[in-house]
């Protein structure tokens, strides 16, 4: 579940909470809140990536916020070859509270193509939309919280 909040400076600010994750993670802009996503789902192995992460520094795999409980079962299992994933919330404890925020239930179905494919379902606006890429999901996200479509940037040529 990803509720999100636009604050008084125009950021987006919220929380990503997780069935299988004790605490929710905090995040501020959409792409940090992707970010974490993706770690969360690396960390679960679920839905596996078909491809492996590349970066221009080391390969280890870190969640922002999170604890050390939870980056010492995420050790054990890469060192034991087992994981043992239990699930700390049910999904009633994960409805929406009435703080103003925004809600959005995002089901990842896949990781093919370097990507994400899945469901996403907005509370508040009673939708539910299938995406087939983390790009889309961005702009189905961005529609529901600036409440229309972009205008597109438009080429002006100096003559």
């Amino acid at each position: 579940m990803l509720q999100v909040q636009k604050q008084s400076d125009g950021q987006l600010r919220g929380s990503i909470h997780n069935l299988y994750l004790k605490q929710p993670q905090t995040f501020s802009g959409l792409a940090d809140a992707i970010l974490q996503i993706d770690a969360m789902m690396d960390g679960l192995d679920n839905p596996q990536a078909c491809t492996e992460h590349r970066n221009f520094f080391s390969s280890e795999k870190e969640m922002k916020n999170d604890t050390a409980a939870q980056r010492e079962a995420y050790y054990q299992w890469l060192h034991k070859g087992k994981k043992v994933v239990r699930q700390y919330w049910t999904e009633q404890s994960l409805q929406p509270d009435s703080c103003g925020s925004q809600t959005f239930y995002i089901h990842v179905r896949f990781r093919q193509h370097s990507s994400w494919q899945g469901e996403i379902s907005w509370k508040q606006g009673d939708r539910k939309i299938s995406f087939r890429s983390v790009l889309e999901l961005l702009h189905l996200l961005d529609s529901a919280l600036v409440g229309q479509r972009r205008k597109p940037v438009q080429n002006k040529r100096s003559e």
